[in-house]
């Protein structure tokens, strides 16, 4: 399959209901094809624009996204700065706690 046409029409689509036990996923997104086919799913169809895949309904998850908190999001905001700044992961961890250099080691 080579993707072709306009990008927002390279798309994917996961087919299943209650009463099967096997999915289908459509696509036409060259990624996507690859990952799938990494994860050796079932080709069932195969054409120049598109691919289809065949695997078990239990196979297919759909995860919610986890809310962060305004402090957690804080804290992972201020280990990626030090980070970028070369500082070692330890300094980072206690800068997330609020402990200056020298505190907290006994």
């Amino acid at each position: 399959m080579t993707p072709k046409g306009p990008r927002s029409e390279r798309e994917t689509v996961f087919d299943f209901n209650e009463e099967e036990e096997t999915a289908t996923i459509w696509t036409a997104s060259g990624p996507m094809d690859k990952r799938l086919r990494k994860l050796g799913l079932e080709v069932i169809e195969e054409g120049d624009r598109h691919t289809v895949f065949k695997c078990l309904r239990s196979q297919v998850k759909v995860r919610r996204l986890k809310a962060l908190s305004a402090d957690y999001k804080a804290t992972l905001s201020n280990r990626m700065r030090l980070a970028r700044q070369g500082q070692a992961i330890t300094t980072a961890k206690k800068a997330s706690r609020g402990m200056s250099e020298g505190q907290g080691e006994d």
